[in-house]
């Protein structure tokens, strides 16, 4: 998986499309306490964020909570992705949500 870590939360390339036809723009994993955070569009076209984590202290017995979100909300996630990503000095990572902006910017 390639990736990279700003403070807890591991960054992976983005553009991941999921064994349920989900495609992933943004995907932020934390290990402790174990989090995911993941930012992309269904397979009905709608943006999202799903964000999953323990219940209580127990990490065995996940939660998901799912937001759709508005086409601005998405773009604002990408925009600052890519800020994190420039910081980070990650191009490839940069480049290619930039990509995936631009083209829901088109739509």
């Amino acid at each position: 998986m390639h990736g990279f870590w700003v403070a807890n939360f591991y960054h992976t390339y983005p553009m991941q499309v999921q064994p349920n036809g989900n495609t992933v723009y943004v995907s932020r994993s934390c290990f402790g306490p174990l989090e995911h955070i993941a930012y992309g569009m269904d397979t009905s076209g709608r943006y999202y964020c799903a964000h999953t984590y323990p219940l209580a202290f127990d990490e065995t017995d996940l939660q998901c909570d799912i937001i759709y979100l508005q086409k601005q909300e998405i773009l604002s996630i990408l925009t600052e992705e890519m800020a994190i990503c420039q910081a980070q000095k990650q191009e490839t990572f940069h480049n290619h949500l930039q990509q995936i902006k631009q083209g829901i910017q088109d739509k």
